[in-house]
């Protein structure tokens, strides 16, 4: 995990701080019923679907 995204919003993906980010889904965490919001830049990345969980 990039320390950026424990302080503020930051890319899914790549951890950019400095672009413009969209919503790109919810994170449960284990155990909990509390939820974090995921964004991801703009400009897309390829598809990573499943390799960060």
């Amino acid at each position: 995990m990039i320390i950026a995204r424990l302080h503020g919003e930051a890319c899914w993906d790549c951890g950019a701080v400095g672009s413009p980010l969209v919503p790109a889904g919810d994170v449960t965490v284990r155990g909990s019923e509390a939820t974090w919001p995921i964004k991801r830049c703009v400009t897309g990345h390829s598809d990573t679907s499943g390799a960060q969980l």
